[in-house]
């Protein structure tokens, strides 16, 4: 009986801290408490891919994809997109609360190069190494939906899928009102230390625009090897290769 009584408290321990298996659906964390420890760690290498469709018939309109690392006093990031007669390439280096862009921008075969440089803090600097807006909306409540339904799995690593709909409505740079009527993600992440690994986002809007973006995040050696690839992008940026 002692026996029993011990496995059956190791079995609750296990499951009141987060996994099981791959059938336990408990978890502490948050949604919020995700966002939170992305937002805060340090150094951190990220990449991505996204594609803007038309939600009617399923045409791709635009894609983009891209790589960042973020320490604690550099950021360094690139990103290539492209639609149906144009391409941009762009490079961002942060360093010192000094930021710095170089873009190559292609339409109809002919290339402009483009360069700035502005003064700005950490903050900022981190906001722009990659897109955050999608993963805001997903596990903050910064924007509100008329429904949030959230369900965990867990293996080696737990997947939080979190489906949103309905959103307020938002206002686009012409000021015509538009929403977000569904949003899916899943984030799969470390439940001993709450680090994210990968986030898959799907939404569609009332502007008949859908929106896939994958995220894949890095740590310890990899964010150096990410910074080397960086690098060599940029050289070819700067050289005015497109």
């Amino acid at each position: 009986m002692k026996k029993l009584l011990l496995v059956s408290a190791v079995l609750l321990t296990l499951i009141v801290a987060g996994c099981i298996g791959g059938t336990t659906t408990e978890t502490k964390v948050s949604r919020s408490d995700l966002y939170s420890k992305l937002k805060n760690e340090t150094t951190l290498a990220v990449t991505w891919s996204m594609e803007l469709l038309n939600s009617t018939n399923g045409d791709v309109l635009a894609r983009s994809n891209g790589k960042a690392v973020v320490y604690p006093n550099l950021i360094i990031s690139y990103r290539e997109s492209r639609g149906n007669n144009w391409l941009s390439k762009s490079l961002i280096t942060w360093k010192d609360n000094h930021g710095k862009l170089i873009m190559l921008m292609t339409i109809d075969n002919q290339t402009k190069k483009f360069e700035d440089s502005k003064e700005f803090n950490v903050t900022i600097a981190r906001m722009m190494a990659f897109p955050r807006g999608e993963l805001e909306m997903l596990l903050l409540d910064n924007l509100k939906f008329n429904s949030t339904r959230v369900k965990t799995s867990c293996n080696d690593k737990c997947t939080l899928n979190i489906v949103r709909e309905r959103s307020q409505v938002l206002f686009n740079a012409r000021g015509e009102a538009w929403s977000i009527i569904y949003m899916e993600g899943n984030v799969t992440f470390n439940p001993d230390n709450w680090e994210i690994s990968q986030v898959v986002i799907f939404m569609k809007t009332s502007e008949d625009l859908a929106e896939r973006i994958t995220y894949q995040f890095y740590r310890e050696g990899e964010v150096d090897k990410l910074k080397e690839e960086i690098e060599k992008a940029g050289e070819e940026i700067a050289k005015g290769n497109s």
